[in-house]
């Protein structure tokens, strides 16, 4: 079952927190938020 809506958005949600990560230097922090 692949959901391609949920993919696109969560592509989307990593990209953006990724580029605030890399502002902050800190995406590991970002990651363990999401675990």
């Amino acid at each position: 079952m692949s959901r391609p809506l949920e993919s696109q958005r969560a592509l989307e949600w990593v990209s953006i927190h990724r580029l605030a990560g890399a502002r902050r230097h800190s995406t590991n922090e970002d990651l363990s938020l999401v675990e």
